[in-house]
This record gives structure tokens, sequence and C-alpha cells, in this order.
């Protein structure tokens, strides 16, 4: 159990002691921070959990799958060259799902995850679901039904990740 713990908490990084009175103001500065991006209780409830969890290396843990994100986001063409042309064909919702799913899969490697940042991608990922692969315009498909809390997450996690918690 000790080996998991040390892995799972930041390889060791020991977790902020925490009084009542910070425990408490855990979930106003989570709410504080994504207040106006629509975030909703569900997600707020799991960036609670990573600081629980990793204190607040949780939250630039969080920040770097968003940042491996949008990095991958430029490889998907190196990783599947044939991708412009898929994206046309008759099949393109498939081929748009397996290129997205595996840049999340990318991201969640190079970061690891956190539950906020399973959270982002299980709302990704339950989007790509519902395009059909027949589907001849995924990418618009998927940005229209996308919410705009996971378009705008950039900035609410690093408000989360630059914020001053307790003073």
């Amino acid at each position: 159990m000790r080996a998991v713990d040390y892995v799972t908490n930041g390889f060791g990084a020991p977790l902020p002691i925490l009084n009542a009175t910070q425990q408490e103001s855990i979930q106003p500065y989570v709410e504080s921070a994504v207040a106006g991006y629509g975030v909703p209780l569900s997600v707020i409830k799991a960036a609670v959990r990573t600081y629980y969890q990793f204190g607040p290396s949780g939250f630039r843990r969080t920040l770097s799958f968003v940042d491996a994100m949008e990095d991958a986001d430029g490889a998907l063409v190196r990783m599947f060259p044939n991708l412009p042309n898929q994206l046309s064909g008759p099949m393109a919702g498939l081929a748009f799902k397996r290129a997205f799913n595996a840049l999340l899969n990318t991201a969640a490697s190079r970061s690891g995850l956190t539950p906020l940042s399973s959270e982002l991608a299980g709302t990704i990922r339950d989007r790509l679901n519902r395009i059909p692969d027949s589907s001849t315009n995924p990418k618009s498909q998927f940005n229209q039904m996308i919410p705009s809390y996971i378009q705008s997450m950039r900035t609410w996690v690093g408000r989360l990740n630059s914020g001053n918690l307790y003073g």
C-alpha cells in the first residue's frame, strides 16, 4: 500500500495538513475560482477531491493535462497522417472519435489523471460517443455539443492552479 500511496500522492510529496477551517474553505475557494464559467457541481466536487487527494499539486497536474491536450491536438496529424482525408469521408465520425480518444489517452499518460481531469475527460468522451460513426461533419457536431466550461477549461483550471487558497 505504501508504494501506491507514494505514487498517487505526487511521488511522495506530503499532502498539506489541513485544519478544520482550511478544509471548509476548499469548496468555496473552488466555487469562487470557477464562478462565471458554468462549471457543474460534479466538476466542482471533482476539484475538491483533487485537492484532498493531491493538495495544490493536483491543480498543477490538471493544468498539465489541459496543456497536454492542447499539445496533442497539434500532434494528431502526425499520429494520424490520413486524418484530414478521413474527416471528409463517409465514416468521418469514427475517424474523429478514434483520433480524439487517442488525444485524451496521450494527455492522460503525459500528465497523470486527477479526479478533476478524469471528470473533464469523461465529459469529453461522453460527447464524442454521441457522434454517429457515419457523421460527415464530426468536428462541427462535437463543437456544438461540448459544454462551454470545457471550452474555457484552460482559464478556470489556471485560476484554480494560481489561486491563493489560504491567504
